[in-house]
């Protein structure tokens, strides 16, 4: 019964991750619009779409945090951050700082749901094939041995239907992601400092990964 245990650790993971990511994301996007709006830049309409996303990204992560997980402890720090990161960008370097940033942040944000895609398309085959030996193993069990094998199977299907949902969810969420990156990345031109920019932003960005996985 520790499989059930330890994929509910592994999902309670995934959820902080990305609830912290797309929070992170929502306060970049309002930095960037602060300046936009500041000084009436025209492609405001373009981050305003952007920003919908993302917060329609974060709405569904706040949903499932309070039953599977908990807030990473470091969520006020990625607010400010992120927020002055949007802020200064574009405040130094106008649509070119605005798009290297989105650019930069999009393509570690792609490349951690992608990889977090194939971890759960993994667990849930593991899963699968865990409930069919349990439902196998159960039919002949004794009348009190067979309830806490159902209790157990139970749990398995649990897993495996919140692991259906986040597996559809997270692959419209990359669809999104991917979007914002190519979209950026199209938009400005690469020269030694929107590359370093992005560079830093990426690497900052990845920082932020790592450590909401963990606390």
């Amino acid at each position: 019964m520790g499989g059930v245990f330890s994929v509910r650790k592994i999902i309670s993971s995934f959820i902080r991750v990305n609830h912290a990511g797309e929070l992170g994301a929502v306060y970049m996007y309002n930095g960037h619009l602060r300046i936009y709006k500041t000084f009436h830049m025209c492609e405001i309409t373009h981050i305003e779409t952007m920003l919908q996303n993302e917060k329609e990204h974060m709405e569904y992560f706040i949903s499932k945090i309070s039953s599977y997980s908990r807030p990473s402890i470091v969520n006020s720090v990625w607010r400010i951050c992120s927020e002055s990161i949007g802020f200064i960008s574009t405040f130094l370097m106008q649509h070119q700082g605005t798009m290297s940033c989105i650019d930069g942040v999009e393509t570690v944000v792609s490349e951690h749901y992608s990889g977090q895609l194939s971890q759960i398309t993994i667990i849930i085959a593991n899963q699968l094939a865990l409930l069919q030996r349990e439902e196998e193993r159960s039919v002949n069990l004794p009348e009190l041995e067979k309830i806490d094998a159902l209790r157990y199977i139970s749990s398995l299907e649990a897993n495996i239907a919140l692991l259906e949902e986040l597996k559809d969810k997270v692959s419209k969420f990359l669809e999104d992601e991917e979007m914002h990156r190519d979209s950026a990345n199209a938009q400005y031109m690469t020269n030694k400092v929107t590359e370093i920019h992005r560079k830093f932003v990426m690497c900052l960005t990845k920082l932020a990964i790592n450590i909401s996985k963990r606390i």
